[in-house]
């Protein structure tokens, strides 16, 4: 199955290799209307308490009908019981609906999922809703597959859940297979990159706030509030840092943008150090942890 898929993914890299970016970037655009009408409608039905797959209560549970709203451990679901969603749900649908579902509470701050604060996986993301916390992990030894088990040898990956902080499923219980679809899409991605985008509408991370002009927005804004945290060094000879310090704290009490005062220092280098603030969720690595700062030089 697993290099059935795969070979399937090689054929549709080659056809994607010739198609002009012009024409991905244009087929991108035209699918994102639809997307975000999509995200619109999972928020509404989410609001609602119902689930926006199976257009039931999402406090519902029906053992013969896995459901993803299941992530939100109605009565009766059992840790035994995420095999089943696994079983009926891509990997690609179930990181979406935690997306989507993470987003209902914060836009992105609770969606981790940035290369420098993971591990160098696949698929590395950690999703926070509330008091459940999931956590998706797939390395490219579980995509080739490995081990001694017939699920460990099949393209997998792995998830991890925690309910208020404890443990619910652990990364180490289950090896889940990617699906068809999970696997023909990441051998396509990994064959023609830059060919295929996948679209997140409704469920945007925090990878897509990294980037200098969404940072640099944010901070225009009102410097990043508890999803960035920013420390300005500025350079310039003479400065007086008192009154400047003084200055700092008069915009933060009258509520303006403190890069206002940063970038008003004539004749100056700034440089400014970015991380995220202590507002977005944790990636749960499945070896090691660190929080690496990310550096952005912002125009003076």
């Amino acid at each position: 199955m697993s290099q059935e898929s795969k070979t399937a993914g090689a054929q549709y890299a080659s056809y994607l290799r010739l198609l002009p970016q012009s024409i991905v970037e244009a087929n991108h655009r035209r699918a994102q209307p639809h997307a975000q009408k999509v995200a619109d409608a999972f928020t509404t039905s989410f609001a609602e308490g119902v689930c926006p797959i199976c257009k039931n209560a999402l406090a519902s549970y029906t053992k013969a009908a896995p459901c993803l709203h299941w992530l939100l451990k109605p009565e009766g679901f059992e840790k035994d019981d995420f095999r089943r969603i696994a079983e009926r749900y891509s990997l690609a649908q179930i990181e979406l609906f935690m997306r989507r579902v993470a987003n209902q509470e914060a836009f992105a701050k609770n969606i981790n999922n940035m290369a420098d604060e993971g591990t160098g996986k696949l698929v590395e993301l950690t999703a926070k809703y509330k008091n459940f916390e999931w956590a998706i992990s797939c390395a490219k030894s579980d995509y080739d597959g490995h081990g001694n088990t017939e699920e460990s040898r099949q393209a997998h990956y792995h998830f991890q859940m925690r309910i208020d902080g404890k443990r619910f499923i652990d990364y180490s219980d289950y090896h889940l297979p990617l699906h068809h679809s999970d696997i023909l899409t990441m051998e396509a991605m990994r064959l023609a990159p830059g060919k295929i985008k996948r679209n997140y509408a409704g469920g945007e991370g925090m990878d897509i706030v990294f980037k200098k002009d969404v940072v640099e927005n944010l901070l225009a804004q009102d410097d990043g509030g508890d999803m960035l945290n920013a420390t300005h060094i500025i350079e310039r000879k003479g400065m007086d840092a008192g009154a400047f310090l003084d200055q700092l704290r008069a915009a933060k009490a009258e509520g303006r943008p403190l890069m206002d005062v940063v970038r008003g220092v004539e004749d100056a280098k700034v440089t400014t150090l970015v991380e995220p603030g202590p507002g977005v969720v944790h990636q749960a690595v499945r070896q090691g942890r660190g929080r690496r700062v990310v550096k952005d030089d912002l125009p003076e």
